[in-house]
């Protein structure tokens, strides 16, 4: 089976490595708000505002509260990490 270019992206929208270890699933040189909304920003999916609205309630999903955007990976319990590294 081969897919084209368009095909490919789309298959790549859906898909994403799950880290068994919480520590290594996310870059610590970046915020949570930066980590959530790349992928998004990388698949253009959404405007700037979309894309905080939409990184906000991911977050609230996963039981987190709209604070821990401005902290960094080191700064998580194991717990927080693995619900935040999922939702990326």
């Amino acid at each position: 089976m081969q897919a084209n270019a368009r095909q490919m992206r789309e298959f790549r929208r859906r898909i994403q490595s799950v880290f068994q270890d919480p520590y290594a699933s996310l870059n610590p040189r970046r915020g949570i708000r930066q980590a959530l909304s790349e992928p998004l920003h990388v698949h253009r999916l959404g405007s700037p505002a979309e894309i905080e609205a939409k990184v906000r309630s991911t977050i609230l999903e996963v039981g987190l509260t709209v604070a821990v955007l401005d902290k960094y990976p080191h700064e998580f319990s194991g717990g927080q990490r693995q619900r935040g590294g999922p939702e990326r």
